[in-house]
């Protein structure tokens, strides 16, 4: 087989979230809120905040109808955008998710790391977007982000499997809950060979 088709069969399954050889099968699922689809930003983008947004605005039609860069025109009140949903330099910068629901009217709230209270919300057929710093590298500094768990699995040692819609570098991943470690600090954290972040807090949209 071609290696450009093997990699995107790679991508398709891991997309997808089939288990992997020898993991655990869930118990008890969360299934994905059947209106989300992710949103992308180009690498140089810092408007991770606003595509997250845009990818939970979807549960709301009457919403849903501005373009990622108008979504940060709309914040900015300004025009920010450049032919192909590009978007000017002055308007490239880290906003807050919470900033564009309240401008959409969007009821939303927010929570801590709390694993078993973020099942529930996915349950209830909620989307979730988790703030976060990140970095890429094992030396480089962390930076705020933020991306979107859409599906979760409760597995048989009463931990959680979430999925994870990310705009930025990661784009699909998952994550065990048990593999998130409280540090000294205070602040949680997940290490794995693609993915390196510390957990700030939840945001929940409410459906409509």
């Amino acid at each position: 087989m071609p290696t450009k088709y093997l990699l995107s069969l790679i991508f398709l399954v891991a997309s997808q979230g089939t288990l992997a050889a020898g993991a655990r099968p869930p118990v008890d699922v969360a299934d994905p809120h059947p209106s989300y689809k992710i949103f992308t930003q180009s690498p140089e983008e810092l408007i991770c905040w606003a595509a997250a947004a845009k990818s939970v605005l979807r549960m709301y039609p009457q919403r849903n109808r501005d373009s990622v860069c108008e979504i940060v025109s709309k914040i900015r009140n300004q025009n920010c955008c450049l032919p192909g949903d590009g978007i000017i330099e002055r308007c490239n910068y880290r906003g807050r998710v919470q900033d564009v629901y309240r401008y959409y009217d969007v009821p939303f709230h927010e929570f801590g790391v709390d694993f078993d209270q973020l099942y529930r919300e996915l349950k209830a057929g909620r989307l979730v977007n988790m703030i976060i710093n990140m970095s890429r590298f094992k030396n480089e500094e962390r930076q705020g982000h933020v991306n979107t768990i859409y599906k979760a699995e409760k597995l048989d040692d009463g931990s959680y499997r979430f999925y994870v819609g990310d705009s930025g570098p990661y784009r699909w991943f998952r994550f065990r809950s048990r593999d998130v470690k409280r540090l000294r600090d205070g602040r949680w954290s997940y290490v794995s060979l693609n993915e390196n972040f510390t957990i700030e807090r939840f945001v929940t949209v409410l459906p409509q």
